[in-house]
C-alpha cells in the first residue's frame, strides 16, 4: 500500500478560530495570554495567532492574576469603534481556566482520552505518571473501568465536545498530560481503511484540541502503524508544531518482548522547554511464546466455562467460510495473534454498543472470521472449543489479570474480551512512559530511572501473575486415551477419547462438532493398514491416507513412536571398547533416518553428483540461524543411490549429514544425559549471525544440559569445539591442527558464554601436527575422546583408518534405512598449500632449489587463503597466475630467464602468441551491489500506470515483468545484443554506468529510491534504465498528490565584525541574530496589507510563507577563522536563505553597522555566480566606502579579515574592474587554472606580459616567476580559459604555455549515492570505498577496498553531506623487487 494511502487532507487549523467569518453570538473555546485587567474587562491575545480580545465580564479574582488562561463558552462579539478587535463575552455558562506554576509531580498527573478500560495508564503509572481522572463515551466502558480503577474518576461524554473537556478541566486542575488511543478502525488492515472519510477518525483532531484547551505538557498518542504515514494523520499533528510542540514517534512490537502480537505506533508531543523526546526502540527479548505464561489450557468455574463455550450458532457462523474448528486453535508454542475488539462476539452483538448485530454471512464468506479459540477437555471425549476468558487475553498481552474479573461479582465477560481486545498493551506504553520521564527528570536534575529498569521489573510482576493464575499443571491424561490426527493438509489434532472409542464415534464426534465429515480413508500411522469404522482408536496415531498412500507398503511413522528404525552393524555392548576407536556409529539410527519408500522421494542431489570431495567442500552451506529452519532443512529428503554415489566421491570430505550421525551416535553411546548436540548447520550459522537469544531459544529445547558439542564449517573445514558450562565460565575444548587459527571463533563461544549466563570463557586448544584433511573424522575423533575416553589418533595413518571405517559404518547405515536425508554441506580440511603451491610452480620452470623460497613469497604477497582457492579449483595455474595479475604491479610468478629456459628445453616450435590483445570492458566499478539493494512495488509503472515490481537479475527473460537491477558488467550482453526480450515490460536498472553509455535499446537516466536489504533504510541513487520489453517502462510519477509550493530563494553568509560593531559585543554575543535581523527590516514579515507603508516585506494574499525561510550554522570566528567562544571572537557568521526577490534590497545593507553580506548558492556551499567582487589591496573602509559611493553599479561592500571590496553584478565586473583598478589586469570570472609559461627574459614584469599575453587574445593574469630554465624564468600564470595558441613566436625566441593543475581534464562523478552512511556502507560491494573516520576531530578519508572509487553523499548528522573521493596514487616499488614486473 502505498505510504500516503489516504487522501491528501488539508487540516482546518485546529487552534484558530476564523473570527471575522464566524457570526456574532457563537460560542468560542478558546485559550488566550492576558496583559492587564481593569474591573470590566481583561486585555488578551489569543493563542497561537495573537489575535487581539477583550474578555468582557467579572472574572475571579484569583485567575486574573494568571497570564494565560483557557475560556469556554465565551460568546463572539465584535465592537464598532475598535475594527480588528473581538470582544468575548463572560456569561453564566462561561468557564474559565488559569494556568499557573505548578510542581513537577502536578505536572505528570495523566487523564486517559478514549480510555476503554485505561489498559495504557497501567504502564505509564508504572513508569511514574499518577493517573487522575478518564473520558470514556460508551456507558458499558464507563462501568467496566470504574469496577477496574475505582479510585479514578471516569467522564462519560465525547471529546468531540468542548463541553466534556470542561467538565475534565473542572474535575482535574492544569496542568496534566493526556493520553489517547485514537481509533484505529479508519487506518487498520482489519478495520475500514477509509481514513479521514471515517467518521471515527474525529478522535483525532478532537484529541489535539483538547491538548490545546487544556495547554497540557504532554500529549501521547497510540494507534496502529498504517495511522503512522495516512495524509490526514500527519497534517493533523503537524499542527501541535504550531504550538510549540515537539513530535517524536517510535512503532513498537509487542512480540519482540512478550508472547503476542501487536504492532502499535506511539507518539509524543512535548512541551518546548522539555525538548524533542528521545523514544528509542526497545531491545529484543528472548523469544516468548504462549506457553511461558499459560502451559496449559486452564478449566474456570462450570459458571465461567458456561459463558465462554462455543454456542451451536457460533459454531455455525465459525464454519461458514468451511472452515474446521481447528483452524482457530491457538499455537502454545507460538505467538498469539494480534487480539481484536470483536473477540469473543463475532457471531452476537458486541457489547460495549459499537455494533448491534453479528458478522454478516457475505462478510465471513469473503474475509473469514478472526478469532483464537482454546479446545476444552470434557468427559465424553469430543472435542469442544471455548472462548479466551479476559484474563488470560490481558496476561498475554502484557495487562496485569484483573481480580474482579475472576470473582462471583465479575463484570460481562465479553464486554471484558471487548476492552482487551482494544487495548494499548500497558508493556509499550511503560517503555514510552519511562523514556518520557527519563528525559523530564534529566532536564529538571531529578534522579533519572532506566526505562529498561522498568520494563524488566512489571515483565517480572507479570511472570508472578501467571503464576498465580497457573499455579500447577494438571496430571497428564493417560496417552493410551488419546489419538493422534493427521489431516492431509498438514494439521494435527490431539484428541482425548475414551478406551473403547472406535474410528465411526470419532467420525461422528466430528460432524456433530464442526458439520463436516472425515471423508476418506484412515490408517495406522505405524503401520500403514487401513483403519475400520470399528476399530479401536485410543493410543493411536491416524492420518488419512492420499493416493500415494494407498500404494504404498509403510509410511512414516509417528513422531511419539520413533525408537529403533534399523540396527546398523551390531550391539553396543559386544564392541570392543579396550583398543582404538572402532566405528562408532554401531548404535540403533536417530530419529533422523525413518523407513520410507524410496521411490516416492524426488532426487534433490542430482546437481552434485558429479562433483568431488574439494568441488562439494567448496559449496556455501545455507546460513541456519533458527532451531525451526534446521529441523526443515533436515526433513528434506535424498534418494539412497544419490547419496551413496556422493559417498564414493567425497574422498577425505565428511557430509554434515554422517558427522551428525556419527557424533549423536557417541553422545548416546556416553550415556551423559548432560551432553547436547549442536547441528553444526546452527553453530556455522550463528558464527556469521547469531545471538544470545538465538542460542537460548536452543538451549530451552534441550533442558539440563552442561556440555555442547558441535562442530563448525569453516572455509570447507570443520572444527570440533565442546563447551562447558563451569562455575564462573565456559570451558571450551578444541582439538586443530598447529597451522589453523581458531581465534575467530569468540564471538560464538561469546554467545554461548552468555546464554548460560557466565561472564568470560576460556579456550583449551589442543593442536596436532599431522594430516590437515580428513577434518570430518578428527571431528569424530575428538568427541570419542571426550566423551568415551578413546585415544587419538597419533599419525595421519590412524586417522586415515578411521576415516575409512566411519564411511563403511555409514555406508551400512545409509543401506539398512529407506529414508535419507539430505546432506547441506561438506568439509574436506585445508590441503597442504605450500606443497601444491610449490609442485605448481616447478611443473612451469621454477627450478627445485628455489621452489621452496618461491612458493612462501607467494603466499605472502597474495594470501594464504586466496592462493588456496586458486589451487584446489578446477584450473589451479591459471587461477594463480590470474590472482598474481591482479597486485600492483603484478607479482612475476616464473622469471623471464626461467620460461626462457623452459622453452629451450622443449623440442618442436614455440607456440605462437596470439596477436589479439585482450578485450578491455569498461572498468568503472559496481560500487553498490544490486542484490544488497530494494526497490519498492509501484516505484516503476509500464505506460498506463500500471505497477510493476522488482524481479532478480537471474530471472530476466521472456517471460518474466519487472524491473531488475544489475551492475554494468552483468547488464552488458543485453546492450550489446540490442534486442527485446518480451513483448510485455521489462526493464534493466543499470547502476554506476560508464560516461561512455552505448546501446540501440530505449534508455533514460532516472533518479529513484531504493532501500538496502539489511535495515531496509532508503538511499536515493542514479542509473540507466534500459527497456528490454516492447511495453515501456517509467518512474512513477504521482498525478493525484498536490505540487510542492516552493519560492524562488537566496542565500547568503551575513558577518558582523567587532570591531565595526557600534554596541556592546556582549549584548549582541547573547542574541546575535535577533540584532542581525533588527538590521535587515526588509527580511520581516508585514502581513498588515499594501497599505502599509512601513520597510518590512509585504506577501500577497497567496503567499503564506515568511521573507526569512531559514537561519542556520551560527558561529563565532578568530581573525584567523577558527571557532571560538564570543569572547575571544572578532567576528560572527550566520547563514540564511530568503526569498529571492529581496537579495538586491538585503545585499544593499552590506558594510553598514559592522555587517557584511555574501551571496550564496541556493544550497549555501559556494559563492553566487551571479555577483563578482573587486578587492581594494591596502584601502581601508573609509576609503572602500567611498569607490563605492562613486560606483554606480556597487550593491555594497565585502568584507574578509581587513580587506575590503567592492560587490557588483557580474554583468558589469568588467565595466567597474576598469573604473576601479584601469592598470590592473582584467579576469573574466570563472574558475580560476594555473599555466607556466616561459621562458621570458629577467627582466620582464607582469604588466608587459599581461599586455603581450592580452594581444595575443588571451585574457590571463601574471602572477610571480615560478622557475628558472635556460633562456629566462618561468612565469606562473592564472587563467579561466585555455590559450589559444600554447606556443608563442616572441623576439627572444619561442615561448610555450602549459597547464600546472593536474585536475583541469576530470569532471564531478553524474552518479551520486544519497543516503546514511551506515546504509551505503551495508549495500556497498567487495570492491567499494568507504569514508572511516580518522583523527579526533572526526574527519572522514576514504579506505580503499577494490578498484577506483566513486562519489557517495552520505547523511550525517542529520545534513546531506557529498563525501568526494581523493586521488590515489599508485606507489612505483622502490628499487624494484626480482619478482615484481611493472607491466602497463
Amino acid at each position: 500500500m502505498d505510504l500516503g494511502w489516504d487522501k491528501h487532507v488539508d487540516a482546518t487549523n485546529l487552534f484558530i478560530p476564523n473570527w471575522f467569518a464566524t457570526e456574532r453570538g457563537t460560542k468560542i473555546s478558546v485559550v488566550v495570554d492576558c496583559l492587564t485587567h481593569t474591573p470590566e474587562l481583561i486585555l488578551a491575545a489569543s493563542v497561537p495567532d495573537g489575535q487581539k480580545i477583550r474578555l468582557i465580564g467579572a472574572i475571579d479574582g484569583g485567575v486574573q492574576g494568571c497570564r494565560r488562561m483557557s475560556v469556554f463558552g465565551a460568546v463572539l462579539d465584535f465592537p464598532r469603534d475598535m475594527p480588528g478587535v473581538v470582544d468575548l463575552l463572560l456569561t453564566d455558562s462561561t468557564s474559565v481556566f488559569a494556568h499557573g506554576l505548578r510542581p513537577v509531580k502536578e505536572m505528570v498527573r495523566l487523564v486517559e482520552l478514549c480510555a476503554g478500560a485505561a489498559c495504557s495508564s497501567v504502564g505509564l503509572s508504572s513508569a511514574g505518571f499518577s493517573h487522575v481522572a478518564s473520558v470514556e463515551w460508551r456507558a458499558p466502558f464507563v462501568q467496566l473501568h470504574r469496577s477496574l480503577h475505582p479510585g479514578v474518576p471516569v467522564i462519560e461524554g465525547d471529546i468531540n465536545d468542548p463541553e466534556c473537556i470542561r467538565d475534565l478541566m473542572k474535575q482535574v486542575d492544569p496542568p496534566f498530560c493526556l493520553m489517547s488511543g485514537i481509533a484505529c478502525q479508519p487506518y487498520s488492515s482489519g478495520g475500514s481503511q477509509s481514513g479521514s472519510e471515517d467518521v471515527r477518525s474525529n478522535t483525532l483532531p478532537a484529541t489535539l484540541k483538547a491538548c490545546y484547551l487544556c495547554q497540557s505538557p504532554l500529549l501521547i498518542i497510540e494507534c496502529v502503524t498504517q495511522a503512522r504515514t495516512n495524509n490526514f494523520v500527519k497534517a493533523q499533528v503537524q499542527m501541535l508544531e504550531t504550538l510549540g510542540y515537539t513530535l517524536t514517534e517510535v512503532s513498537l512490537k509487542l512480540e519482540d518482548q512478550w508472547v503476542a502480537r501487536r504492532y502499535r505506533w506511539w507518539l509524543v508531543a512535548a512541551h518546548a522547554s522539555l525538548g524533542p523526546i528521545s523514544l528509542p526502540s526497545w531491545p529484543l527479548s528472548p523469544k516468548l511464546h504462549v506457553r511461558d505464561l499459560m502451559p496449559f489450557v486452564k478449566q474456570w468455574p462450570d459458571d465461567v466455562m458456561h459463558e465462554l463455550m462455543l454456542t451451536q450458532h457460533e459454531i455455525q457462523q465459525f464454519t461458514l467460510d468451511g472452515s474446521a474448528l481447528r483452524k482457530y486453535v491457538t499455537q502454545l508454542d507460538g505467538k498469539l495473534p494480534t487480539c481484536l475488539h470483536a473477540w469473543g462476539s463475532q457471531a452476537s452483538a458486541c457489547p460495549c454498543g459499537c455494533r448491534q448485530q453479528q458478522f454478516s454471512a457475505n462478510l465471513i464468506q469473503q474475509r473469514g472470521i478472526y478469532a483464537q479459540l482454546l479446545p476444552v477437555q470434557v468427559p465424553d471425549g469430543h472435542p469442544c472449543y471455548r472462548h479466551f476468558h479476559p484474563c488470560e487475553l490481558a496476561l498475554l498481552n502484557a495487562m496485569p489479570p484483573p481480580a474482579g474479573w475472576m470473582s462471583t461479582d465479575r463484570p460481562d465477560l465479553k464486554l471484558c474480551l471487548c476492552a482487551i481486545g482494544q487495548l494499548a498493551s500497558p508493556l509499550q506504553s511503560l517503555w514510552v512512559g519511562a523514556c518520557v520521564l527519563s528525559q523530564v527528570h534529566r532536564v529538571l536534575n531529578m534522579p533519572v530511572t532506566d526505562p529498561l529498569d522498568l520494563l524488566q521489573e512489571f515483565k517480572r510482576d507479570l511472570f508472578v501473575c501467571a503464576r498465580d493464575m497457573f499455579p500447577n499443571l494438571p496430571a497428564p491424561v493417560s496417552a493410551d486415551l488419546w489419538v493422534h490426527l493427521q489431516h492431509p493438509d498438514n494439521t494435527e489434532v490431539r484428541v482425548l477419547v475414551q478406551a473403547n472409542s472406535t474410528l465411526g464415534d470419532l467420525c461422528k464426534a466430528e460432524a456433530s462438532l464442526t458439520h463436516q465429515c472425515l471423508h476418506g480413508q484412515w490408517c495406522d500411522a505405524s503401520s500403514g493398514a487401513p483403519l475400520d469404522q470399528s476399530d479401536l482408536v485410543a493410543g493411536r496415531c491416524l492420518r488419512m491416507m492420499t493416493g500415494v498412500d494407498a500404494s504404498l507398503d509403510s509410511v512414516r511413522l509417528c513422531p511419539n513412536e520413533l525408537s529403533c528404525a534399523a540396527d546398523l552393524t551390531g550391539d553396543v555392548d559386544s564392541m570392543d571398547l579396550s583398543s582404538g576407536l572402532s566405528s562408532p556409529c554401531a548404535v540403533p539410527l536417530p530419529s533422523s533416518l525413518v523407513t520410507h519408500p524410496v521411490d516416492s522421494t524426488p532426487d534433490t542431489l542430482s546437481g552434485v553428483l558429479h562433483l568431488s570431495g574439494v568441488q562439494l567442500a567448496s559449496l556455501i552451506p545455507p546460513l541456519v540461524t533458527e532451531v525451526q529452519t534446521g529441523l526443515m532443512l533436515h526433513q528434506t529428503l535424498a534418494r539412497l543411490e544419490s547419496r551413496l554415489a556422493i559417498l564414493q566421491n567425497e574422498g577425505p570430505a565428511m557430509g554434515d549429514d554422517e558427522l551428525t550421525l556419527h557424533a549423536e551416535s557417541i553422545v548416546r553411546m556416553s550415556g551423559r544425559s548432560d551432553v547436547g548436540f549442536l547441528d553444526p548447520l546452527l553453530a556455522t550459522g550463528w558464527l556469521q549471525l547469531g545471538s544470545p537469544d538465538k542460542v537460548k531459544d536452543w538451549m530451552a529445547q534441550c533442558p539440563g544440559i552442561s556440555t555442547i558439542a558441535s562442530a563448525v564449517l569453516f572455509e570447507g573445514h570443520w572444527i570440533p569445539v565442546v563447551w562447558t558450562d563451569g562455575l564462573t565460565e565456559v570451558h571450551v575444548s578444541i582439538w586443530e591442527h598447529q597451522d589453523f587459527a581458531v581465534d575467530f571463533l569468540c564471538p560464538l563461544h561469546g554467545m554461548i558464554s552468555q546464554a548460560w549466563g557466565k561472564p568470560r570463557f576460556s579456550v583449551a586448544c589442543s593442536r596436532r601436527t599431522f594430516s590437515k584433511e580428513c577434518c570430518g573424522s578428527a571431528v569424530i575423533a575428538f568427541f570419542a575422546h571426550r566423551f568415551l575416553a578413546r585415544d587419538l589418533p597419533k599419525t595421519c595413518e590412524e586417522l586415515l583408518e578411521l576415516h575409512i571405517e566411519l564411511k563403511t559404518s555409514f555406508e551400512a547405515a545409509l543401506r539398512a534405512a529407506t529414508e535419507v536425508p539430505k546432506p547441506w554441506c561438506w568439509g574436506l580440511g585445508q590441503p597442504d598449500v605450500l606443497l601444491l603451491v610449490s609442485a605448481l610452480l616447478q611443473t612451469h620452470g621454477v627450478p627445485p632449489a628455489q621452489v621452496a623460497v618461491r612458493a612462501k613469497l607467494v603466499l605472502q604477497s597474495l594470501g594464504r587463503n586466496e592462493v588456496q582457492k586458486a589451487v584446489v579449483g578446477v584450473a589451479p595455474w591459471k587461477s594463480l597466475k590470474a590472482l598474481a595479475n591482479q597486485q600492483s604491479p603484478p607479482l612475476q610468478l616464473v622469471l623471464p630467464d626461467e620460461l626462457a629456459q623452459v622453452s629451450a628445453a622443449k623440442s618442436g616450435p614455440k607456440p605462437k602468441r596470439s596477436n589479439n590483445g585482450q578485450k578491455l570492458q569498461p572498468t568503472r566499478p559496481a560500487e553498490l551491489d544490486p542484490a544488497k539493494l530494494e526497490v519498492d512495488h509501484g516505484t516503476f509503472c509500464l505506460e498506463d500506470d500500471t505497477p510493476v515490481g522488482q524481479i532478480q537479475f537471474a530471472s530476466v527473460g521472456p517471460l518474466s515483468t519487472g524491473v531488475a537491477l544489475a551492475n554494468y558488467q552483468e547488464a552488458l550482453p543485453f546492450l550489446q545484443a540490442g534486442k527485446y526480450v518480451t513483448p510485455s515490460g521489462l526493464s534493466l536498472l543499470v547502476l554506476q554506468p560508464p560516461v561512455d553509455f552505448q546501446t540501440a535499446l530505449p534508455w533514460s537516466t532516472v533518479r529513484f529510491a531504493a532501500r538496502c536489504s539489511a535495515n531496509h533504510e532508503p538511499m536515493l541513487l542514479s542509473g540507466i534504465l534500459v527497456q528490454l520489453g516492447h511495453k515501456m517502462i517509467s518512474l512513477f510519477r504521482a498525478r493525484n498528490l498536490p505540487a510542492l509550493l516552493a519560492v524562488e530563494v537566496a542565500c547568503a553568509k551575513v558577518t558582523v565584525f567587532r570591531d565595526q560593531w557600534d554596541g556592546s559585543w556582549e549584548d549582541f554575543a547573547a542574541k546575535p541574530v535577533k540584532h542581525i535581523l533588527q538590521l535587515l527590516p526588509g527580511l520581516q514579515t508585514c502581513r498588515a496589507g499594501a497599505a502599509c507603508s512601513c520597510v518590512s516585506w509585504h506577501p500577497t494574499e497567496d503567499q503564506t510563507h515568511d521573507a526569512l525561510l531559514d537561519v542556520y550554522r551560527r558561529q563565532f570566528f578568530t581573525e584567523a577563522g577558527r571557532p571560538v567562544k564570543w569572547e575571544r571572537a572578532e567576528s560572527f557568521s550566520v547563514m540564511i536563505r530568503y526569498i529571492k526577490g529581496l537579495e538586491m534590497q538585503v545585499l544593499g545593507l552590506s558594510g553598514q553597522h559592522g555587517l557584511y553580506i555574501e551571496p550564496k548558492t541556493e544550497d549555501g556551499m559556494k559563492p553566487s555566480s551571479e555577483f563578482q567582487v573587486i578587492w581594494l589591496p591596502q584601502t581601508d573602509f573609509q576609503g572602500a566606502t567611498h569607490k563605492a559611493k562613486c560606483q554606480v553599479h556597487c550593491l555594497g561592500l565585502a568584507r574578509t579579515g581587513r580587506r575590503f571590496g567592492l560587490r557588483v553584478p557580474v554583468a558589469h565586473f568588467q565595466e567597474t574592474f576598469t573604473n576601479v583598478k584601469p592598470d590592473a589586469v582584467f579576469l573574466a570570472p570563472g574558475s580560476r587554472r594555473l599555466f607556466v609559461c616561459g621562458p621570458w627574459p629577467y627582466g620582464s614584469d607582469r604588466r608587459s606580459l599581461a599586455k603581450i599575453l592580452k594581444g595575443g587574445g588571451w585574457e590571463c593574469r601574471p602572477l610571480q616567476p615560478q622557475s628558472h630554465v635556460p633562456g629566462g624564468l618561468m612565469w606562473s600564470i592564472q587563467a579561466v580559459t585555455d590559450p589559444p595558441s600554447n606556443v608563442l613566436t616572441m623576439q627572444h625566441g619561442q615561448v610555450v604555455i602549459s597547464a600546472r593543475d593536474g585536475m583541469s581534464g576530470l569532471s564531478e562523478p553524474g552518479h551520486q549515492v544519497v543516503g546514511q552512511a551506515k546504509t551505503v556502507q551495508l549495500c556497498l560491494a567487495s570492491d567499494a570505498v568507504v569514508p572511516t573516520p580518522t583523527g579526533a576531530k572526526g574527519v572522514k578519508e576514504y579506505q580503499r577496498i577494490g578498484s577506483t572509487p566513486t562519489e557517495i553523499t552520505v547523511v550525517r548528522r542529520h545534513h546531506w553531506r557529498l563525501w568526494r573521493k581523493p586521488t590515489e596514487a599508485i606507489p612505483s616499488p622502490r628499487g624494484g623487487h626480482p619478482f615484481f614486473s611493472t607491466r602497463p
